[in-house]
């Protein structure tokens, strides 16, 4: 069983989630036949995660808590601590918001007692997304921005998609906070770290957007309607009526604000 982790990590940093769904669910069977409670209990911990990116919300929740209790029983601060991120994000993304921060601030103090730097920065992260959601800016970019340096010391262990969803986020915060030209270095970054038409898809929509939101705060009207114009094409392309519109609302106010009617 060797090979599993290696290969998940693969698809993981390769944004290949399907295949990662299919070789996860598979490994738990097969381990479950020699008694390794400790890949089955990361194995469970991956599928959670992959599921909350699905919004498969009630299995994600019954596989993360599973993976929790056998990382208890383990007596694995590790994979507690990471259990703990993950179940917290999938409760962000499931619109639950209360009390998420305080069990995220016990995540972040565990991996740092443990000087658990993925831990620390996936709390991080997490804490920071959860400062977007109440729109508290300025507390967000700060906490982003710890994840990020985090993440530099050691970018060989992270993917491109780590990067992608990371500089993306600090782009948009930046925007928010009125800092259009730090905001359009994060989106060109994070752009530039695209592979393939998978993570094109997933992120290029709101990346392109993002930048032409940054563009027209500096008045670059012509280079935002591009951009803008990109996610259209890239919204039509996988039928995202929430991206279209998104899309096509910039788009107007592109022209509006650079008299463009062409």
């Amino acid at each position: 069983m060797k090979f599993i982790r290696p290969a998940l990590f693969h698809y993981q940093i390769t944004g290949r989630r399907i295949e990662g769904l299919r070789l996860a669910t598979l490994g738990i069977e097969i381990t479950k036949q020699f008694d390794n409670e400790s890949l089955i209990a990361w194995l469970e911990m991956y599928l959670g995660w992959v599921l909350t990116q699905q919004d498969d919300m009630e299995v994600a929740f019954t596989r993360l808590t599973s993976a929790k209790q056998r990382y208890k029983k383990l007596d694995d601060t590790r994979g507690i601590c990471l259990t703990i991120v993950f179940i917290e994000q999938a409760k962000r993304k499931n619109g639950e918001l209360m009390q998420v921060g305080e069990t995220l601030e016990e995540a972040l103090n565990m991996a740092k007692r443990e000087g658990f730097v993925e831990g620390e920065f996936l709390a991080l992260y997490e804490l920071g997304k959860l400062a977007r959601e109440f729109k508290q800016w300025q507390k967000c970019h700060k906490l982003l921005s710890t994840a990020y340096d985090l993440v530099l010391l050691d970018e060989d262990r992270y993917g491109d998609e780590v990067f992608i969803a990371i500089l993306g986020n600090l782009g948009q915060v930046a925007i928010r906070l009125g800092n259009y030209t730090e905001a359009k270095q994060y989106c060109f970054e994070s752009i530039s770290r695209l592979r393939g038409p998978d993570q094109v898809t997933s992120f290029g929509m709101r990346l392109y957007l993002w930048l032409a939101e940054a563009e027209i705060g500096v008045e670059e009207f012509e280079n935002a309607m591009q951009h803008a114009g990109h996610a259209l094409e890239i919204a039509k392309s996988v039928n995202s009526r929430k991206y279209i519109e998104y899309s096509e609302t910039l788009i107007a106010e592109i022209k509006s604000k650079s008299n463009c009617y062409c």
